[in-house]
């Protein structure tokens, strides 16, 4: 696996982090108050990443997302101590989720040419959704399948289950699969006009919630059949037992009150898994601290696993620590999700307290010590469009 986000640099920073209950939110001290809805944001910094701007490996004009994730993805390659991408040839694939692409360069393009009248500076050759895996292709020499995923804040989480049928189906023995996205001054003004950013933290599932923070981040896993990785001797971080995807067909950007689309992408998952619902003992939920969207995924995880169930099964939403980064999302928390299992422990709602939470459900408020082995992951994104993941610690 690899990772970077507002609070690592790498996966092994990323374990502590969640574990310390680190908070990758601050205040963006650039901005003119008066022309933002709120000035919160989670964003990669670059005392966290020194490398952002500096890879001699990419072109200087690579877009932001390029470079953060050719950072996740170099890292998930050599953690996983696979042999050369080139003797894997068309074996292998590369899945992409993202929501924005290379928007970075699309803005800097607009402002030169538009605002300052010297396109000639500038060309788009970064901008595009598909850009990303024409340089991680290249770079790595994969010449499978390149897929690019864009469904909104479940992208990743499509991503990794377009991954496991390829590898399930006997189409390939290797996928990389992940996320990436960035923040952007367009984006950030998007969710403003919703009214659905928060003016300070992200307090997912408290009766305080006043919405989210946008924050950026990359992450890939590997992912391989088990014959393959007993072929060469891997030590495998976890298993992907399962996943679901389905569309709420309702709003382009709020969800279905009764959580019938979300209920069944867990249902989905869990069938994939040959799974109950008594295998799951944690739960990172979506979780983006939004009025609706908490409300409704409480109200789908209650009819997957009973009232009485949701009382005791340890639920959090890594979004109060790294903000929501959208098409990123589903592939880092799947990298939380998995690190926390093998480390541990349950990272926490950061911001939510035990006392203020809204629904009759266990909240991980502070991080607790744990010896869970299997967890569901859930992205729910704009236009009803629902994932949820399951994965098994290593050691289990």
């Amino acid at each position: 696996m690899g990772a970077i986000c507002s609070i690592a640099a790498h996966t092994q920073a990323l374990g502590q982090a969640l574990r310390n209950g680190d908070s990758g939110i601050r205040t963006l001290s650039d901005r003119d108050p008066s022309q933002y809805h709120s000035l919160q944001a989670a964003t990669v910094p670059n005392a966290i990443a020194p490398r952002i701007n500096a890879d001699n490996l990419l072109p200087e004009w690579s877009d932001r997302a390029t470079r953060l994730g050719s950072m996740a993805f170099d890292e998930a390659i050599a953690q996983s101590g696979l042999p050369s991408a080139r003797e894997l040839s068309s074996r292998s694939a590369l899945s992409v989720g993202t929501t924005l692409g290379g928007m970075c360069s699309g803005l800097r393009f607009y402002e030169d040419w538009i605002k300052r009248d010297v396109w000639r500076t500038r060309w788009l050759r970064d901008f595009s959704p598909y850009a990303m895996n024409d340089h991680l292709m290249a770079r790595s020499g994969i010449t499978g399948m390149s897929l690019v995923l864009s469904s909104a804040c479940a992208a990743s989480a499509h991503a990794l289950g377009t991954a496991f049928d390829l590898i399930r189906t006997g189409r390939c023995d290797v996928v990389i699969a992940g996320g990436v996205d960035t923040f952007t001054d367009l984006t950030h003004a998007g969710f403003g006009v919703l009214g659905l950013l928060s003016q300070s933290d992200v307090k997912p599932f408290s009766r305080e919630r006043t919405g989210l923070v946008l924050g950026e981040a990359a992450a890939f896993l590997v992912l391989e059949s088990e014959h393959h990785a007993l072929s060469r001797d891997a030590e495998p971080l976890g298993e992907m037992l399962g996943f679901g995807m389905t569309s709420d067909a309702f709003h382009m950007t709020s969800p279905e009150a009764d959580g019938r689309g979300a209920t069944e992408a867990m249902r989905m998952a869990l069938a994939c898994a040959e799974a109950t619902p008594d295998d799951i003992v944690y739960i990172n939920a979506h979780g983006t601290a939004t009025q609706k969207n908490d409300a409704t995924e409480v109200l789908a995880m209650e009819a997957v696993f009973g009232l009485d169930r949701m009382e005791s099964l340890p639920v959090s939403s890594t979004k109060s620590m790294v903000g929501h980064t959208l098409g990123a999302a589903g592939a880092l928390e799947a990298v939380a999700s998995l690190v926390s299992l093998n480390e541990g422990f349950l990272p926490p709602t950061i911001s939510t307290t035990a006392e203020d939470v809204e629904f009759n459900l266990d909240c991980v408020t502070a991080s607790r010590t744990s010896s869970a082995t299997v967890a569901m992951s859930n992205s729910f994104g704009f236009g009803g469009n629902n994932a949820s993941l399951i994965f098994r610690a290593s050691a289990s």
